[in-house]
């Protein structure tokens, strides 16, 4: 890997950090969702699930209407959902969350430590970006 780098950085009259910091910032810069994913996530707070939504909606450019007909719920719960009012149904949030493709995933407190994610391998990315290889 190392010698791909400094080949890299040969051919193209730059200093070897530079293209070792393009490739990184071009690997974690890659779309990991493309749209139309599902995107995987841990609640722990009504307040998350607000912002997720609201968030998630403004991407896909629907109107509060829009998305409470696709979740079957009315406006007034969206508004109150995206707003982090306690009083919307558990049933209401994962409506809502599946109209907007999030797959929703609620445990209580901090995800127990096997549901983390591992330490990540930079060289291992890099290496993988550099031979075209994602991981």
């Amino acid at each position: 890997m190392r010698r791909r780098l400094a080949e890299r950085a040969q051919a193209e009259s730059v200093p070897e950090s530079q293209v070792v910091r393009d490739a990184i910032l071009a690997y974690l810069q890659r779309p990991v969702v493309e749209p139309g994913d599902t995107v995987h996530r841990f609640f722990t707070t009504t307040q998350e699930v607000a912002d997720a939504v609201r968030q998630q909606r403004a991407r896909l450019r629907l109107s509060r209407s829009t998305l409470a007909t696709k979740a079957g719920v009315t406006a007034q719960v969206v508004a109150d959902l995206e707003d982090g009012s306690p009083e919307v149904s558990t049933e209401d949030e994962l409506a809502a969350l599946g109209a907007v493709n999030i797959d929703a995933m609620a445990l209580p407190g901090r995800p127990p430590s096997a549901l983390r994610p591992e330490p990540i391998d930079l060289d291992a990315h890099l290496a993988a970006y550099l031979t075209g290889d994602f991981l």
